[in-house]
């Protein structure tokens, strides 16, 4: 385990060695509140990966097919990331990690359902609470449904159990690389719900969370 961390360092070093070379400093600024807006999302910060859950109750009707999956859960928590690493957990190569920074890699969505409240499921990461209109939360949808790569029948593509709670993989649109990371991918589904994020300024989960922490309510940071 210990080295797996070491890997995931040795990496993450790299990415901020090149921050300052392929993201540009922009001040975000917040929306106007809109009191027509009757939607909460969360932006979760687990150390080096982010994922956006949503509530299951707040999905109209086709909205998100998979959300089936998961009959029992009250709230969904999407993140999308490199294959290889994301499915390995604990077992991550040297190989890996290099292969994840270096070439454009497979990609996957990681989708956990519970019904806990979120600080308590999540109780070790940064929670940002943010409010949507019902306009910008379909804009989201749309974003993570569309997120599924699907076969030619128009069905997801299941890749087996995930690596925490009631999870499980599904094969994803998109490749990862340096330029597009888990956290970019969170980046661009705010953008897609109206947000005032930009995904060109987030390489680190802490790009994102420094983006999203003006437009909501912080529930908990990370120790």
């Amino acid at each position: 385990m210990k080295n797996n961390l070491r890997i995931l360092w040795i990496v993450f070093i790299f990415f901020c060695a090149m921050e300052p070379i392929v993201l540009a400093q922009k001040e975000i600024k917040a929306p106007p509140t809109n009191p027509s807006n009757n939607k909460q999302i969360h932006v979760v910060d687990h150390g080096w990966h982010t994922g956006i859950v949503i509530a299951i109750d707040d999905l109209s009707k086709g909205q998100l097919p998979q959300h089936q999956d998961f009959p029992k859960a009250k709230y969904l928590e999407v993140g999308w990331g490199d294959e290889d690493i994301y499915r390995a957990a604990n077992d991550i190569t040297p190989g890996m990690a290099l292969s994840a920074v270096f070439w454009p890699t497979d990609a996957v969505l990681h989708v956990v359902g519970f019904r806990n409240q979120v600080e308590k499921f999540f109780a070790n990461s940064t929670i940002v609470q943010l409010t949507l209109s019902q306009k910008q939360f379909d804009q989201l949808i749309e974003f993570l449904e569309t997120s599924y790569e699907t076969s030619d029948s128009q069905i997801s593509i299941p890749l087996g159990k995930g690596i925490y709670g009631i999870s499980r993989f599904y094969r994803a649109t998109g490749t990862y690389s340096i330029a597009r990371t888990c956290n970019t991918w969170t980046a661009e589904g705010l953008q897609k719900a109206g947000l005032a994020v930009d995904p060109r300024q987030v390489l680190m989960s802490e790009d994102v969370m420094k983006q999203v922490h003006p437009l909501g309510l912080v529930l908990q940071e990370r120790e």
